[in-house]
Order: structure tokens, then sequence, then C-alpha cells
């Protein structure tokens, strides 16, 4: 027991580094291999149109024959496991019904299959299976094992996708952001800034000496608190001066809230300089 619990630190160790998905699931199949005696391992990550199984780590087989294909799902041991979501055991694979990949099985002369489903936050990630090639006798420990470790793999898988979900959506964010004709950043509620385009990084550098993971604690010489509400006539925007820069800008912010409660705050940024002096222009030939 003490050496499973350590299979399951280091997995978990492997979840919380930085390793990449593919060397996480393949200390997953080291644990299964070394802890419970097996000839041979596979996991199968069920693709994003949820009607594919695909090998994406494997240990133990001869031969080439479990990587580069995939199966529907249904299809095969491992293919039943993900459809209906439970485990499946097959102590004697002579006495089972013939499957798709029998010839794989007959080839690295396989006598025992287990398989259990990934399933992290209700959805199912993909499939674990194991064989053997001499009888494994699925007993109530051994089992339970087993689903645990399965159950580490799921939360691996579940977190690689969610962070690469991620990933995409602030790059997305990013390239909108990019486009923009204002500056625009985000503050936490620490006051520091978490995320910015390329104009709102040039802009608080000339406001307040400031950029992405900084602290803002002034715009051009004002407390940053004083941009936090609309100004006495209602309207969003501030004005700022930077005599010495012979600039003007305009600020404005507004709340982000999630259920109510405070996360931060988005400023949007201007540089009204070449306005304000088309207006005094216009004003000058008023007057004449």
């Amino acid at each position: 027991r003490m050496r499973r619990l350590r299979a399951l630190n280091a997995i978990d160790r492997a979840i919380t580094s930085r390793y990449e998905l593919p060397q996480t699931l393949d200390v997953v199949l080291e644990q299964v291999m070394n802890e419970l005696n097996i000839d041979a391992a596979v996991i199968l990550l069920l693709d994003e149109t949820g009607g594919f199984l695909t090998p994406a780590s494997s240990r133990g087989f001869y031969s080439e024959g479990m990587k580069g294909g995939r199966l529907k799902l249904g299809e095969g041991y491992g293919g039943q496991v993900a459809l209906q979501r439970r485990p499946l055991f097959i102590p004697d694979l002579n006495g089972a019904e013939r499957t798709l990949h029998q010839t794989l099985i007959d080839d690295e002369k396989f006598v025992s299959y287990g398989g259990v489903p990934l399933m992290a936050e209700g959805g199912i990630q993909g499939v674990l299976s194991v064989f053997g090639r001499t009888p494994l006798s699925f007993e109530g420990e051994w089992v339970a094992f087993l689903e645990a470790l399965a159950l580490q793999a799921a939360i691996a898988i579940d977190n690689s996708r969610l962070m690469e979900k991620t990933q995409e959506q602030a790059r997305q964010l990013q390239q909108m952001g990019d486009t923009l004709p204002d500056g625009v950043f985000l503050l936490d509620t620490h006051k520091r800034v978490i995320l910015a385009n390329p104009l709102a990084n040039s802009y608080l550098c000339k406001l307040a000496g400031e950029t992405v993971d900084d602290r803002v604690t002034n715009l051009g010489g004002h407390p940053v608190e004083a941009f936090l509400d609309p100004v006495s006539n209602g309207q969003p925007w501030h004005e700022v001066a930077l005599p010495e820069e012979e600039r003007i800008f305009e600020v404005a912010s507004r709340t982000v809230e999630d259920n109510g409660r405070l996360e931060g705050w988005v400023f949007v940024l201007r540089d009204v300089t070449e306005e304000r002096e088309r207006q005094q222009y216009m004003l000058s030939l008023i007057h004449i």
C-alpha cells in the first residue's frame, strides 16, 4: 500500500509540474507497469469529435500495432469501455469473443485484458487498457488501484485540455487587443497589470512608468483610485495631461466582476493630443 501511495504521489507530482501531457501519461504507465505486474498498457484518448480513440502513450508492446491506429466508440475492447463508460475485465481472452485487434492480441500472446474509462468532470477523456501475457487476477484491491491510476490520468488529460483552451483563448484575446486603436489593460484587485495590449504598454510607460506585472499606483501623477469612477458629469473619460511629454490622454475604467465579487478593472487609454490640437486650430479659425 505504501508503494502504491508513492506511485499515486509520483503521478500527482507529474500533474502539478510543468510536464507536457505525453510525459505525464508516460509516468502513469510506468506506475501501472511497476505496481500491477502487467506486461503491456496503453492510454487511448478520445478526440474532440468524441468519435475516435487514438493511442497517446503505450508500453510493453513488441510490435508497433498500437501506434498510429484508432478505434471507433464500441470497436474492440477499448472502444466498448469508452462507449459503455464502465470497466471491462477479461481474465481469459481465449474464451472471449474475437475482437477487432485479434491479430495484435495473438501476435503479442496476450491472455488477459483489463480496461477502465478515464472520467473527469463527468465526461470521458479516454481509456486505460492493460494486457497480460500470463493470467491476471482482477481482485478488489488490484482493480481499485487501477481505477485510482485511471482517475489520475483523467485529471492530467482534463487539465491539459483546459490549459490548451485557456491558452488559445488568451492568444485570441491578445490578437484582438493588438488590433484595437486604444490602449487596453487589466488590473487585478492589487492594482497589478496582468494583461495589456502593446499600445497600453507604451502609454503606461509614459503615464506611470510601469508595464505588465507591475503595480500601478498613479496615472500621470494622479492616484489610480481617482480613475475608478466616472467624472462628476457622468462621462466615463478622465483627462490626464503630461506637460513634459506635450501629450494629453483620456482614461476610462470599468469594474470586472464574477458573481458580484470584484476581480479587477479594465482600463482604456486614448492619446487625444492630435485631436485636441485640431480642436484648438478649428477654434482659432472661428475666432478669426
